[in-house]
């Protein structure tokens, strides 16, 4: 079983999030109380924000079967 990694915690009574794209660290406050009632949205910001990064960056998710046959192609070539 896999688990998601968590791109948000209560941070000052506050939802923060928390990821890297690219090897680059992003953190901040996504304005929302650190509330119970709060937390689905805020996980929305968090991927919202994620997703902005990640294109802004030129690149997309891509799943880890896809980026491992990719590497081992790579690797045979080289």
């Amino acid at each position: 079983m896999s688990r998601k990694p968590r791109l948000i915690r209560v941070r000052d009574g506050w939802w923060h999030f928390r990821f890297t794209v690219d090897g680059r660290e992003w953190s901040g406050s996504t304005g929302l109380a650190g509330t119970a009632r709060n937390r689905k949205e805020a996980e929305r910001f968090a991927a919202r924000k994620r997703e902005e990064l990640t294109a802004a960056a030129g690149r997309t998710q891509v799943a880890f079967e896809a980026a491992a046959g990719e590497f081992l192609e790579w690797c045979r070539e080289v």
